[in-house]
């Protein structure tokens, strides 16, 4: 429809209102339409907030209960922190670090991506040693942890959750960003 055609038929629905829309009824679905866009948008905005804090391990509930289970199979540990690979952080990259998977055996890599700040933030690599089964491991952690993040330094003692069977992939307590790669380890 054109427009100059559109004005005709709304001056004439204005002129002889029988049998044509009203300009009113046209009115209120665009504003209708307005409302709906704008509810579409606060809703979206709020979803990604929300799945982007509950990635960031700020809202991590989900975590803590996970902890609480863990910590019932005796799968909360103390460690020492013996080793703290530093590195400044726009120079993180891809990391990755494999966990069995149930009874199968297949590998499931878990992936924690890096972003590229640009300052002079510095992250960490925390080693940690821990007993397992009467005999003192030295555990590399999977992912580098900003300073802002967690505090660390060497001869700390810190809680880590760790599966006894398939040592190699742990999380530090308190490292809530990690917490989201519970459920690997607490099944």
């Amino acid at each position: 429809m054109r427009i100059d055609t559109a004005f005709a038929y709304l001056s004439a629905a204005e002129e002889h209102p029988t049998g044509h829309f009203s300009g009113h009824v046209l009115l209120l679905v665009y504003y209708g339409m307005i409302i709906l866009v704008a509810l579409v948008l606060v809703i979206g905005t709020a979803v990604l907030v929300v799945s982007r804090l509950k990635r960031s391990g700020v809202l991590h509930g989900e975590g803590d209960r996970l902890l609480e289970t863990a910590s019932r199979r005796g799968m909360i540990l103390p460690a020492e922190v013996v080793g703290l690979e530093a590195v400044k952080t726009q120079k993180l990259e891809l990391r990755a670090f494999k966990k069995s998977r149930g009874r199968s055996g297949d590998p499931q890599p878990m992936r924690k991506a890096y972003h590229n700040l640009q300052d002079s933030r510095v992250s960490y690599k925390p080693t940690v040693r821990v007993m397992l089964d009467g005999k003192k491991r030295e555990l590399e952690y999977f992912r580098f942890v900003s300073d802002r993040e967690l505090r660390l330094r060497e001869g700390q003692t810190v809680r880590i959750c760790i599966d006894p069977k398939a040592p190699d992939a742990f999380v530090i307590v308190g490292d809530h960003a990690a917490y989201r790669y519970l459920n690997k380890i607490v099944r």
